[in-house]
């Protein structure tokens, strides 16, 4: 029944008309077992159907993922057999249904289920019911920013939740035989020989560029050879073209598509809305396109495969840090392993003993002295091993709180790290120091509990250093007798080193941006509360915080100040910052958050809670009356800054306020402030957008939705038992098993 079923479900899902491969059988056998595996095959053989079946044989599941992204492809797939929910960024923010009975299974963050794990409440509520735990891209263990977390969680898993069966996933692993044997899993692998479709590896020289523009000439160029190749037919191969960025990928489809009128192009990133870029995925998948450029994000594992496959360059551009750097040998393998695959209609072939055989062309563009480099990347993938000695105070704290509290434990679990020899003096000089600065406490006996800043950093998932960077930061603002903004605060708590560590400045690009932060951003008071004149950094670091302070509410500050005449904002319109908005807003929730922790009763400690709301509104917002009034579901910003300018500064005052003398004094808001943008529009400033006034009608409408609408801020429970059953029922089925 079992192979019977194989056949059928690859044949639907792949449209491959083959019998099972070798090794996803293997796979299957070892599942059955109950053991542990390790499947590392080729991109295109199928890891995510031997997923499926581990799904499916268990109780209940979690599949983790690097992106959210993919964790949203593995719900949207899964979800046709499962009532699965998706979980990203803070725990905090799912805990009311996170552990509802009706789901089967969790799709989640390396992030987020470690944040679960942690902590003993959470642990025991959830992972009871679990039975299986599936790790997708399980070779970034050896990733120095993603990797400790990963590895630890399989730690954990084996120490307190023995009876889950552990699944891990991989296509680019350089030591498997260790990886393996060291993770105590059955090993199922596959080299590129047994790839379904043979992928064609090419690398195409090109000379050295400095500018922008030369770059996009080369790639053109090499895109010219490669199309005229093929010609002008209804068998024309689809391509993926990864591109280094947003623009790039704009540009290069723009003139291509103007080019060649037969080609059906479109373009692929970030910067385009979720449904569209669903869209496109499917349009390319069901050939109504030819070439797709996209950025590198969509070869993490989102199943768009195509005949060739086109890197356009092994370098980029780190906005953030204003600086290149190549690309990882991983990350190489990803993208090259996306053409060549089942799933598509191939149009490719080749000839072997008189049979027509498809295959799939991986091309990458490279620059004449990184030649060798790539060869060596893309011939053997780079071996993994632990990178938790990276961030060893952090990890520690994490295990204490996992429930390791015991030093000879500890010392147990660390020297269990995938290294080949752990230097145990790394370990006692970094317990030492957490130690000494009291994030930890030890009696006679070797038991160790956390003090509350050490939970603080397990919590939030910062850097203890940065935790004592916040109390000192506390201890002299008590010292301090002027007043500080909002604005002013967050400036100052962000200038720790594990937030702009991250920042660099680029002159050309964050200038103008750089200049609105100084309105907002006082460096004088940075000066006399955290810098002596003798710092080196001193400029540096003001310049860093405004940068990061610009990069966070830069979306805010267009929107209320637009032009200021006092301030003189510049209008950025749609031109962007250097830098990852994303992250460093995702950080700055994190550090906002501790500090609130670290002490609500104190002079500041109101305002900081108001500050770490309104960096989770979007736009994030830093003005507290703002944040009051945006909170109010029917208010967005400009609404809540025009309602604010009246004298209203929270949600009851906006209740009990008389919409027509509301209505009044906002319409004489608005024109005062239209006179001085029609003015400045005028004198050749940039076309900003008339301030509109709001209705009486309409602010009776806001009220109204106000009282009714009490901030949902969780998803509906899924009440309906039989759907779950029934779409289990259904997998159960074609799997052949009880």
């Amino acid at each position: 029944m079992i192979f019977s079923w194989l056949f059928w479900y690859i044949s639907r899902l792949f449209w491959d008309p083959t019998t099972p491969r070798k090794k996803q059988v293997d796979a299957f056998r070892v599942i059955d077992s109950q053991k542990n595996a390790l499947v590392v095959v080729p991109t295109g053989y199928g890891k995510f159907l031997i997923a499926m079946y581990l799904a499916g044989k268990s109780g209940k599941f979690s599949i983790i993922a690097p992106l959210k992204a993919l964790v949203e492809e593995q719900k949207e797939v899964l979800g046709k057999y499962f009532n699965v929910l998706a979980v990203s960024g803070d725990y905090r923010q799912n805990k009311k249904i996170i552990f509802e009975p009706e789901y089967d299974g969790f799709c989640m963050t390396y992030e987020m289920l470690y944040q679960l794990l942690i902590i003993p409440k959470q642990r025991t509520r959830l992972f009871p019911d679990i039975s299986a735990l599936i790790i997708d891209e399980a070779h970034l263990i050896g990733d120095r920013s993603r990797g400790p977390v990963l590895e630890s969680t399989i730690y954990i898993i084996e120490k307190f939740c023995p009876n889950i069966q552990i699944l891990l996933l991989s296509a680019t692993v350089g030591n498997p035989k260790e990886f393996a044997k060291h993770f105590n899993t059955e090993l199922i692998f596959a080299d590129e020989s047994e790839r379904p479709v043979r992928l064609q590896k090419e690398i195409w020289d090109h000379a050295r560029y400095s500018k922008h523009n030369e770059k996009i000439d080369i790639i053109l160029n090499n895109l010219h050879i490669l199309i005229k190749e093929y010609p002008k037919t209804d068998q024309m191969p689809n391509m993926l073209i990864f591109c280094g960025s947003r623009e790039e990928s704009k540009t290069l489809c723009k003139i291509i598509s103007e080019t060649y009128k037969h080609i059906k192009a479109d373009f692929h990133n970030a910067g385009r809305t979720r449904e569209k870029r669903i869209e496109i995925e499917e349009k390319f998948r069901g050939g109504e396109l030819n070439l797709l450029f996209c950025t590198p994000t969509l070869a993490m594992g989102i199943n768009v495969p195509a005949d060739i496959c086109v890197i356009t360059s092994v370098m980029r551009f780190n906005r953030l840090l204003s600086k290149k750097e190549m690309i990882t040998a991983s990350e190489l393998i990803q993208m090259m392993g996306r053409a060549g695959r089942p799933g598509v209609k191939n149009t490719l072939f080749e000839t072997r003993n008189g049979k027509k055989i498809p295959y799939g062309r991986a091309i990458v563009f490279v620059e004449f002295d990184k030649n060798k480099k790539v060869k060596q990347m893309i011939e053997k993938p780079i071996e993994v091993k632990s990178q938790i000695p990276n961030t060893l105070k952090y990890i520690l704290l994490t295990w204490i709180s996992a429930g390791i509290n015991n030093f000879k434990n500890l010392e147990n679990m660390y020297m269990r790290i995938f290294i080949e020899s752990p230097d145990r003096d790394i370990f006692q000089k970094e317990f030492d120091w957490l130690k000494k600065y009291k994030f930890l406490t030890m009696d006679d006996n070797g038991n160790i509990s956390l003090r509350h800043i050490g939970k603080v950093v397990v919590r939030f998932a910062v850097h203890p250093k940065t935790v004592l960077f916040i109390r000192m930061v506390k201890n002299r603002l008590n010292n301090y007798e002027a007043k500080i903004s909002p604005a002013q605060l967050f400036s100052l708590f962000m200038s720790c080193d594990e937030y702009i560590q991250n920042i660099r400045i680029n002159d050309d690009i964050d200038k103008d941006a750089l200049s609105n932060a100084k309105f907002f951003v006082n460096s004088n008071i940075l000066h006399d509360i955290l810098y002596s004149k003798s710092d080196s950094r001193y400029l540096q670091r003001v310049g860093q915080v405004k940068k990061g302070f610009a990069l966070t509410f830069d979306s805010y500050i267009q929107q209320r100040y637009g032009y200021d005449p006092y301030k003189k904002i510049k209008y950025l319109g749609k031109r962007k910052i250097g830098g990852d908005s994303y992250l460093l807003r995702e950080q700055a929730r994190r550090i906002i958050a501790a500090t609130v922790a670290l002490g609500r009763n104190w002079r500041y400690g109101k305002v900081l809670n108001s500050l770490k709301n309104g960096i989770d509104l979007t736009p994030p917002i830093f003005d507290s009356d703002i944040i009051n009034l945006v909170a109010i579901d029917s208010v967005g910003v400009k609404s809540a800054v025009l309602i604010s300018e009246t004298g209203i500064k929270n949600k009851k005052e906006f209740l009990n306020s008389n919409p027509h003398r509301l209505s009044q004094k906002i319409s004489l808001i608005k024109d005062k402030k239209n006179i001085e943008l029609r003015r400045y529009n005028l004198l050749g400033g940039k076309d900003i957008p008339l301030w509109r006034g709001i209705s009486e009608k309409r602010l009776e409408k806001m009220q109204n939705e106000a009282k009714k609408n009490k901030n949902k801020k969780y998803p509906d429970k899924i009440s309906n038992k039989k759907e779950s059953i029934k779409k289990k029922s259904n997998l159960t089925g074609l799997l052949g098993f009880q």
